[in-house]
């Protein structure tokens, strides 16, 4: 099944600080940031919805793999 997703840029100066995306079929939304724009994101209406959230380390463990942390608000 096609679908459709709206992309959202906050911040019209800095467009890749801050990326919302939205399935045009349902109330799914999804924001990519990085940390130092965290409060930027909690200022947006439908940011204090429940959420899954993944977190990604930006080095790699002794094994060569990067940390995933995987968190539910």
């Amino acid at each position: 099944m096609p679908r459709t997703i709206t992309y959202y840029y906050p911040d019209e100066n800095n467009p890749s600080a801050i990326k919302v995306f939205q399935d045009r079929s349902s109330q799914i939304r999804g924001f990519y940031f990085k940390r130092d724009y965290l409060k930027d994101v909690a200022k947006e209406d439908y940011a204090t919805n429940y959420a899954v959230y993944f977190l990604f380390s930006d080095e790699a463990d002794t094994n060569g793999f990067k940390t995933i942390y995987i968190g539910q608000s």
